[in-house]
């Protein structure tokens, strides 16, 4: 799970978002912006992790979809080169999701930076107990 804080551009409040979904969690932290709605106003935005920030500031909204496809296009001639198979299948994930955010943005959508992300993963579970004979 990921926690997110972005600041709404619209009204300015700090909003923090819960990302559940193991695939754009991925994505966020591979530097995919997420789009996120405020909860006070309904505004969505792009919430990007910051050391992505600087990539995508310049993007204009008019022309955001042609920067999607540029970066899933990036992805896919990087997982032609791989020589790992793991790594050829993490760069195709992250080409599915250039793709899909492509797809589904609205160009008044404002890209912001996460003002903070955790990253928490899955607990362990406890190791099974040994039952162990007091009486000998």
């Amino acid at each position: 799970m990921v926690t997110l804080v972005f600041r709404c551009p619209r009204c300015r409040t700090d909003c923090i978002c819960g990302v559940t979904s193991e695939e754009e969690a991925f994505a966020f932290c591979a530097g995919v912006p997420l789009q996120l709605a405020c909860w006070v106003c309904g505004t969505h935005s792009l919430v990007v992790h910051r050391s992505a920030w600087a990539m995508l500031k310049e993007a204009r909204p008019e022309h955001f979809f042609g920067e999607c496809l540029k970066r899933a296009a990036e992805c896919r001639c990087e997982a032609v080169r791989a020589p790992e198979e793991a790594t050829r299948r993490r760069l195709l994930r992250l080409e599915s999701s250039w793709l899909s955010l492509g797809r589904r943005i609205v160009v008044s959508d404002a890209v912001v930076a996460a003002r903070r992300a955790r990253v928490r993963t899955a607990p362990e579970p406890p190791a099974r107990e040994r039952q162990v004979d007091l009486v000998r």
